[in-house]
């Protein structure tokens, strides 16, 4: 759809076109962390699926820190090459450092020795951050074209129970854009 590829473009070029402070970023993830960590969805859900930011996305590194002294189960992304799907694994605070590297999109991965959750088996709530382009306060979500959050929340929202969290800055709300039937909606948007 062009009019994604409008508003795609016009949120790099925002980014180009703005140094972001790093006490405009600092309040930004505090200010999520606090929503997400007081919610009820969250306190409620056993597994956290996160991601590790790109330079333009809002870091959620202190969730990922407290959901590992909750006890939460933690889950980050690990993109399939050549394809638009992706795996999510499941990631320990102990040998966090030596099992994450730089993977696809110069994205930090959990390595493939870390276990690969099996959908199937969640029986639990789950509560998953997501990043993205833009977002409406209504929960629409504007990704970065490839559709791999599509894809694996498609296939949650059909077989678990799982809250979903979009999050950016706040430069990155609009009042509407297109979606089509692939787009899946954020139950609740942050920035």
């Amino acid at each position: 759809m062009e009019q994604k590829g409008f508003y795609r473009q016009k949120i790099n070029k925002l980014f180009r076109e703005s140094s972001l402070s790093q006490s405009y970023k600092d309040e930004s993830e505090k200010r999520v962390y606090e929503a997400v960590i007081s919610s009820k969805e969250y306190r409620e859900s056993e597994f956290i699926f996160l991601y590790m930011a790109r330079k333009d996305e809002l870091s959620v590194a202190s969730i990922i820190n407290e959901s590992f002294k909750l006890g939460k189960k933690v889950l980050l992304p690990r993109i399939i090459p050549n394809t638009n799907r992706m795996d999510f694994y499941f990631v320990k605070p102990e040998d966090f450092d030596e099992k994450v590297q730089i993977g696809s999109y110069e994205i930090l991965e959990p390595d493939d020795t870390n276990e690969k959750l099996i959908i199937s088996s969640i029986k639990e709530k789950s509560y998953i951050i997501i990043p993205g382009r833009c977002f409406t306060k209504n929960g629409k979500r504007l990704g970065r074209g490839k559709g791999f959050y599509d894809v694996f929340l498609k296939q949650m929202k059909m077989n678990t129970k799982c809250f979903l969290c979009g999050v950016c800055y706040d430069f990155q709300i609009e009042e509407d854009f297109p979606t089509d039937e692939n787009d899946i909606n954020m139950d609740l948007v942050l920035c």
